[in-house]
C-alpha cells in the first residue's frame, strides 16, 4: 500500500484527532527545547517574505482502521502517532497558552471558527484532560511526570513570552502561524507546516522501532522514495484489481525494479572504499543517496524552476524553503504539479537523472586515472558537485581529464619548484612552509599508483585488471604532516635509548669487524654506566665510525638548509610523527615498516639484530597504520639503484628520491629554478 506523503500546514491539522499508543513514552520535551521553538517560529515571522513557512520535522501516522476505533471506543477519523508526538504535545501547550492569555479565555472556534486538535493518550488517560484544563495560573506539577513536564513547558511559554519586547505582537504573530492557511488572505505572518508522512503499513510498532530505535530521522531520501514508489505516479491502467492481479502489474514491476535499484545505489555508496572517494568523513546522513538527491536539487538538474516556477525565484525559495526538508519538497514540488499522465513521464525523467550521477560516479571510480585525479580534487575541496558540473561540460573525457589536470596544476601552484628551499613562515617558526608542499606530495603518490597501474596493465601475462588504487578512504581518516626524512635539526645523541637506537643500526650495516666487537662491548656493558663515562665512551665510538667513512661518504651528509627541500620532505600520519619524535633515519625507518605491516620491530639484545616483536591482539590497532606509497619507497630507499646503507639518509638518496618526483610529475607544470 502507498503512503501519503504531502506537507500540511498547523492550521489543516486543527480539528483533527490524534492517538499515541502504549508504546510510546509520554511528554519530555525540556525548557530548552520549547525555548527554541517558540524562538524559531518567531525569527521566522520577523524575516520571512510572502508565501514562506517555517517547517518542523515530519509527523509519521497511520489512519486508524474501523476495528482499531472500536477497540479504544473512538468516533469520527483518528490517526495513530508513529512519530512527532513531542512536537504536536508542544504546539497544543503554545496553542492553549495563546487561547487562554491572547484570546482571553475565548475557544479558537469563535475567533477563527477552528477548532484546537485533540490528543489522547492509550496509556495516560488524565493528560488530555489535563492538558485541556490548564490555566494560566497552573503551577508545576511533580507528583506526575507527565504532569511536571506539561506543566515545565506551559511556564516556559509564559516565561518567553513576558521576555519580548513586544509581547502582544509576538503572541498575535506566532498564533497566526498555526491558525492561517497559505491562501488565507489575512496570513501575513507565513504558515507552520508538517511534513505529513501517513504510512499504510499494518504494523506500526515496526516503523516506530525503525524511526525511534537508533534515534534516526526521517530523511530526504526515504521521503522522497515514498514519493516514487506511489502508485499514482504511474497511469491508472487496472481501476480495480485483486492482489494477485497487482503483483503481476506493469505498476508493481516498475516499483520492484526502482526500489530494487534504490537499495543497490544506497548499499555501494555505504562502502566506504567507494563513499570517501566521493566525500570526506563527516557525512552523517544514515542514508547516502540523499547526497545524490542534494546534487541535483543545488544545481537544479530537473529544472525546477523554470518548469513548475516559470523562473519565479522568489515563489521557488517560498515554497522549496531552507531547512533540512528543502531536497524533499524539490522532488515533491517536480512529481506532482502534474497531471496524471505527466506523473509518470516526470518520474522516469526524475529517475533517469539519479541513474546516471551514479552510473557516472561509478565510471570514475572504475577508471584508474578519473579515481585518482578526481579523488585528489575533491580531498582539498569536498566539492564533487563542480567537479560533475566540469563533466557535463566536457565534450568527452579528453577534455575533462585536461580540465582536471589544470585544476590540479593550481593546487601544486605554491610548491611545484623543486629546488625549493623551505623555511618558516614566521619569527615564531611555529608553522613551517614546508606544509605548502602536501598538495604535490599527495600528487606524487597517486601518480605513481596510476603508473603502476599502467604498466601492470600493458602486461599480457598478468590477468589483473588493477594493480593497486591510492585508498583515500584510509587517507581521509588521518591527518597528516609533512615529515623529514633526515631530521631537520642534528640529533645529539645524548639520550641513553637513541644512543643504543643509533649503535644498532651502525652495527647492522657496513662497518668492519673491529669496529663491530667494539660496540658490541660497548652494548653489553656501558649502560651501566653512569651518564658521564657513557656519553664520553658512545663519543669515541661515533667518531671512529665517522674517521672510518671515506670523504666520499661523509659529503654525502645533507645539511641544515639542504634538509628543508623537497627532497627531504615525506607524507606521514600524524600519529606515527609524533611516536618517533625527532629520531634518526633508521628509527624512522623501523617505525614506519612496522607500521605499514601492523607489526612492531625491535633490536634482539643477544644478537642486536632486528626481530619482529610479538604483540598482544588488541593493541595491534596502535602499531599499525596507512603509509603511502612513496614514503614506504623513501624510506627503503626503493629510488636508489645501488644504496651503500641503510642506516642513513645521504644526498644521493635525496637526489633520487627527487629525480623521480620530477620524472612521475613530467605531465604537470613543475619547475626547477
Amino acid at each position: 500500500m502507498d503512503a501519503v506523503i504531502e506537507r500540511k500546514t498547523i492550521s489543516k491539522l486543527l480539528g483533527m484527532n490524534f492517538f499515541i499508543p502504549n508504546y510510546q513514552r509520554g511528554y519530555r520535551w525540556t525548557k530548552q527545547q520549547v525555548r527554541d521553538l517558540l524562538k524559531d517560529i518567531y525569527f521566522f515571522t520577523q524575516n520571512k517574505n510572502q508565501g514562506e513557512f517555517y517547517c518542523l520535522q515530519p509527523v509519521v501516522v497511520r489512519k486508524m482502521t474501523e476495528a482499531d476505533l472500536n477497540k479504544f471506543k473512538l468516533e469520527g477519523d483518528w490517526f495513530e502517532v508513529i512519530d512527532g508526538q513531542q512536537r504536536l504535545t508542544t504546539i497544543k501547550i503554545i496553542l492553549k497558552f495563546l487561547v487562554l492569555d491572547y484570546l482571553a479565555g475565548k475557544p479558537l472556534k469563535d475567533e477563527y471558527g477552528k477548532n484546537e486538535f485533540r490528543i489522547k493518550y492509550e496509556t495516560r488517560e488524565g493528560s488530555e484532560s489535563f492538558i485541556d484544563e490548564l490555566k494560566l495560573d497552573t503551577p508545576i506539577i511533580d507528583t506526575n511526570i507527565d504532569y511536571y513536564h506539561i506543566t515545565n513547558a506551559l511556564l516556559e511559554v509564559k516565561t518567553w513570552f513576558s521576555e519580548q519586547e513586544k509581547a502582544r505582537s509576538a503572541k498575535e504573530k506566532i498564533l497566526h502561524t498555526f491558525v492561517y492557511d497559505e491562501d488565507d488572505k489575512d496570513n501575513y505572518d507565513g504558515t507552520v507546516q508538517v511534513i505529513w508522512y501517513e504510512t499504510q503499513e499494518k504494523s506500526p510498532t515496526a516503523v516506530f522501532k525503525r524511526l525511534n530505535g537508533g534515534k534516526i530521522p526521517l530523511t530526504n531520501a526515504e521521503l522522497i522514495k515514498a514519493l516514487f514508489l506511489n502508485s499514482s505516479n504511474f497511469s491508472n491502467e487496472i481501476e480495480e484489481q485483486t492482489y494477485d492481479e497487482f503483483l503481476k502489474s506493469r505498476i508493481y514491476l516498475r516499483q520492484l525494479e526502482i526500489a530494487t535499484t534504490w537499495d543497490k545505489i544506497e548499499y555501494t555508496l555505504h562502502d566506504d572504499e567507494f563513499w570517501l572517494f566521493l566525500h570526506d568523513d563527516s557525512y552523517t546522513n544514515p542514508t547516502r543517496i540523499d547526497f545524490i538527491f542534494d546534487l541535483i536539487k543545488t544545481n537544479d538538474y530537473l529544472n525546477v524552476k523554470q518548469t513548475c516556477f516559470n523562473n519565479n525565484e522568489q515563489e521557488y525559495f517560498n515554497i522549496i524553503g531552507k531547512d533540512t526538508y528543502q531536497t524533499f519538497r524539490y522532488f515533491e514540488r517536480f512529481l506532482t504539479d502534474s497531471n496524471l499522465k505527466e506523473k509518470e513521464k516526470r518520474l522516469e525523467e526524475c529517475w533517469k537523472k539519479i541513474k546516471s550521477i551514479y552510473e557516472i560516479f561509478v565510471e570514475w571510480y572504475q577508471d584508474i586515472e578519473l579515481y585518482h585525479y578526481i579523488g585528489y580534487l575533491n580531498y582539498f575541496e569536498n566539492d564533487i558537485s563542480s567537479i560533475y558540473k566540469l563533466w557535463e561540460e566536457s565534450k568527452d573525457r579528453i577534455c575533462f581529464m585536461q580540465e582536471l589536470k589544470k585544476r590540479i596544476n593550481v593546487k601544486i601552484s605554491k610548491s611545484n619548484n623543486l629546488n625549493m628551499q623551505y623555511s618558516y613562515s614566521d619569527a615564531s617558526g611555529k608553522y613551517p612552509d614546508k606544509t605548502t608542499v602536501l598538495p604535490l606530495l599527495l600528487l606524487h603518490n597517486i601518480q605513481t599508483v596510476i603508473n603502476q597501474n599502467k604498466d601492470f596493465k600493458n602486461k599480457s601475462d598478468y590477468s589483473l585488471t588493477l594493480y593497486y588504487k591510492f585508498p583515500f578512504h584510509l587517507f581521509k581518516r588521518e591527518t597528516w604532516n609533512i615529515e623529514h626524512i633526515y631530521p631537520e635539526t642534528t640529533n645529539t645523541l645524548e639520550d641513553k635509548a637513541e644512543q643504543k637506537e643509533w649503535l644498532l643500526s651502525v652495527y647492522n650495516s657496513k662497518i668492519d669487524e673491529n669496529l663491530k666487537k667494539q660496540i658490541k662491548k660497548f652494548l653489553s656493558s656501558d649502560f651501566g654506566n653512569k651518564d658521564d663515562e657513557r656519553n664520553k665512551n658512545f663519543r669515541e665510538l661515533y667518531e671512529c665510525y665517522y674517521n672510518s667513512l671515506p670523504e666520499s661518504e661523509k659529503n654525502q651528509l645533507l645539511t641544515g638548509a639542504e634538509r628543508n627541500k623537497l627532497w627531504n620532505f615525506v607524507l606521514l600520519d600524524e600519529h606515527t610523527n609524533k611516536s618517533y619524535g625527532n629520531a634518526i633515519f633508521s628509527v624512522k625507518r623501523r617505525f614506519i615498516i612496522g607500521k605499514d605491516q601492523g607489526e612492531k620491530w625491535d633490536y634482539n639484545t643477544e644478537t642486536f639484530e632486528l626481530e619482529k616483536v610479538a604483540i598482544k591482539e588488541n593493541d595491534k590497532e596502535k602499531y599499525s597504520a596507512f603509509v603511502p606509497v612513496c614514503t614506504k619507497n623513501a624510506f627503503m630507499k626503493f629510488y636508489t639503484p645501488y644504496p651503500n646503507d641503510l642506516s642513513d639518509w645521504t644526498k644521493e638518496d635525496a637526489y633520487n628520491y627527487l629525480a623521480n618526483i620530477k620524472d612521475v610529475l613530467c605531465e604537470f607544470d613543475i619547475k626547477e629554478e
